[in-house]
């Protein structure tokens, strides 16, 4: 027996009508929206959404300058910029994988089997080795899958030459040296680039606008000539090798200008340093011409004044002073020839203590000279009223005091040129990118230290300590040399001197 069906009774026409309008109002009120919506973005918003996508599709890079040259006082290259490119490979961007390595060996150069192994990688990303030049990026600008990027690399032509001198560029600044020193010169100004990229960010290839170019960087010109500082350091290395020193430093000036024309110094067989300006030192006996210039000077004594030096000690202040032969009864000429200790000591007591340490101020010592470098020390002298009573006999002969290698150049300098004490010149000008001088740098007097005659008298003593007294191994057959040996005793390092 079937169970009878229950038939549903028909809606009334006004409850269909009341739906359809409801629904009807609905689709109205979404359609609205929606409209209202695209109103907003397209009209209201509409410049701030195209610039988004505008820049959601191209990037903006800086296009780095060229950095300015370095060059010696004849214009050879000491250091370069050189543009240099790295070439990457995308090999799954790669349309024809074949084609791509025939690029490969076609515009740089690589190998059939090298090519291959690169376009056929499964890795994302394949760098190749090494850097190519510009001609390489003008092959492979339009190949998708391909990159090339630019690179500026510091070239260094000298290479060990002068590099304590310059300095070096890490991260595109300059570290050290002329390139730290004259960062703001070199480095010029870097430009704007825009790149295409596609929806997944990468550069679209060919697809690149400069739209500010850089300026490349200035050069700086140094007093520096190549072939002398070639010279000194071969002459250096040599010194080193004899001697079995742990380093040295040798400094070239021209005494009337006070250029310095080659600035060497070795450590531990390296060149990268500069302890020519940073690198102070007890001088020892290469300091007693000063205290000589300073008796004459202050009119304290002449040259042909006498000394007993006994036999060759002498104790002062609880000090006793030695020399290394007996010299017995001599001149202040012949004490300076000589290297004799106790004879200076003993006529430097003649000076007042502000009158010994005002000399060897005046000389340069105990000051930067300012020269163009970075981290120059200005060595240690001591004001009188910091002296114990042994100072003025150890400053007479060359301790308790500590100078630089440069300071002591500029210091006989002053000797040489008849007692004007010349600021160091490194740098002789700068130029722009196209090549105009926009600074010059003269020669520059300091002081008038000592008068002409002192200057005179000190230059024939220290003649006679090359032909005859304690500097004989600088002796040359066809010039006179006017020079001052000097020794220091090491200092321990619990303090004292070894």
């Amino acid at each position: 027996m079937t169970k009878p069906r229950r038939v549903a009774a028909p809606l009334p026409e006004a409850d269909i009508s009341l739906r359809r309008r409801v629904l009807l109002l609905g689709w109205i009120a979404v359609a609205a929206l929606l409209l209202g919506k695209s109103v907003v973005l397209q009209v209201v918003q509409g410049e701030e959404w195209r610039a988004e996508a505008e820049r959601q599709h191209r990037m903006q890079d800086e296009v780095a300058a060229p950095r300015g040259s370095i060059l010696d006082r004849d214009g050879v290259p000491l250091a370069l910029s050189h543009e240099t490119f790295r070439v990457s490979v995308a090999p799954h961007e790669l349309s024809d994988r074949t084609q791509g390595a025939d690029l490969l060996i076609r515009a740089l150069g690589v190998s059939e089997a090298e090519a291959r192994r690169i376009t056929e990688s499964t890795r994302r990303w394949v760098p190749l080795p090494g850097r190519y030049p510009p001609a390489a990026r003008d092959a492979l600008s339009a190949a998708r899958g391909i990159y090339v990027e630019r690179e500026l690399r510091r070239f260094y032509p000298q290479e060990g030459l002068v590099r304590g001198v310059l300095g070096a560029v890490i991260d595109e600044a300059g570290a050290g040296g002329i390139e730290q020193a004259f960062e703001s010169h070199l480095r010029g100004v870097p430009g704007m680039e825009i790149l295409g990229r596609d929806s997944e960010g990468r550069p679209i290839p060919g697809e690149t606008w400069v739209v500010d170019l850089p300026r490349s960087g200035g050069d700086v010109v140094l007093t520096l000539d190549a072939d002398l500082q070639e010279i000194a350091l071969e002459a250096l290395e040599d010194a080193v090798e004899t001697t079995g020193a742990r380093g040295g430093d040798v400094l070239v000036i021209d005494p009337a200008t006070g250029e310095v024309l080659a600035m060497v110094s070795l450590l531990n067989g390296e060149s990268t340093h500069l302890g020519g300006v940073n690198a102070p030192y007890e001088p020892g006996s290469t300091l007693k011409p000063f205290t000589v210039a300073a008796l004459l000077q202050a009119g304290k004594a002449t040259m042909t004044d006498t000394v007993d030096t006994g036999e060759g000690q002498w104790t002062t202040h609880g000090r006793t002073i030695t020399d290394v032969t007996v010299a017995g009864e001599i001149t202040l000429s012949h004490a300076l020839r000589v290297s004799s200790n106790v004879g200076i000591a003993m006529v430097a007591a003649r000076l007042t203590p502000a009158e010994q340490f005002e000399a060897l101020r005046d000389f340069g010592f105990g000051l930067a000279t300012g020269i163009q470098l970075p981290g120059e020390s200005g060595g240690i002298l001591r004001r009188p009223q910091r002296w114990t009573a042994q100072s003025a006999a150890s400053l007479a002969i060359g301790y308790e005091i500590s100078v630089t290698p440069l300071q002591m150049a500029m210091a006989y300098g002053a000797l040489a040129n008849g007692g004007v004490l010349m600021e160091p010149r490194l740098i002789r000008e700068l130029r722009d990118a196209e090549g105009h001088v926009v600074e010059r740098w003269e020669p520059r007097a300091v002081r008038r230290v000592i008068t002409p005659e002192v200057a005179a008298e000190i230059s024939r003593a220290l003649v006679e300590a090359v032909e005859e007294g304690t500097g004989t191994r600088a002796r040359l057959a066809s010039f006179q040399v006017a020079g001052k040996s000097g020794t220091s005793r090491a200092t321990a390092a619990g303090g004292g001197y070894e």
